[in-house]
C-alpha cells in the first residue's frame, strides 16, 4: 500500500538543550513506556497490541505539539538502546505512541519491509502528523501496514 512519506524527522533539537530534572523525568518516562511496550509485546499479538493505545477517538483540532514530539523523539531511541531488554523499532514505536496518546497527539505505526542482498528486513516507525518520531531510517522500506490511533481517553 504505497503512501506519501512524512516530510520531516523529529530531531530532538529542542530537547538536547534540556538539562537536570526535566531530562531525568523524560528518561524515567521513556523507561516506563519501553518496559510496558516490551511486556505487552510478549503477551499480546501485534494487531491487538497496537489497538490498545486508544479506541480510535477523533484527532484534536489543534496541530500536534511539536515540543512534545521533539522530546519523545529524542529520548525514546537513546533510552531504548540502553535498557536491559529487547527494545527494537516496534517496541520503541509502541512506547512512543503510548506517550504521544497520553498528550492527546494522534499517531500511526507504520510497518514495512525491504529486500536487500537476498535478505528480507522488516522495520516499524512512528509518524505523528507529517513527522517521523521513531524509526528514522525508513526511506528504503515499502510500507505494508499502518495502524493509526487518536488520543487516549
Amino acid at each position: 500500500m504505497p503512501t506519501a512519506r512524512p516530510h520531516s524527522v523529529a530531531a530532538g533539537a529542542q530537547h538536547r538543550r534540556a538539562t537536570g530534572a526535566a531530562l531525568w523525568i523524560d528518561i524515567g518516562r521513556a523507561v516506563y513506556h519501553l518496559a510496558r511496550a516490551r511486556a505487552a509485546l510478549g503477551t499480546t499479538d501485534l494487531v491487538e497490541l497496537i489497538g490498545t493505545v486508544s479506541d480510535g477517538a477523533a484527532a484534536p483540532a489543534d496541530p500536534p505539539d511539536a515540543a512534545v514530539i521533539d522530546r519523545i523523539a529524542y529520548v525514546i531511541p537513546r533510552v531504548g538502546c540502553r535498557v536491559p531488554w529487547r527494545s527494537d523499532c516496534l517496541i520503541q514505536a509502541h512506547a512512543a505512541q503510548r506517550w504521544l496518546a497520553h498528550h492527546a497527539i494522534p499517531s500511526r505505526i507504520c510497518i514495512g519491509g525491504r529486500t536487500r542482498e537476498g535478505r528480507f528486513d522488516a522495520h516499524a516507525w512512528l509518524v505523528a502528523g507529517e513527522t517521523i518520531v521513531t524509526g528514522w531510517d525508513n526511506a528504503e522500506f515499502d510500507t505494508y501496514a499502518e495502524f493509526g490511533v487518536g488520543p487516549a481517553d
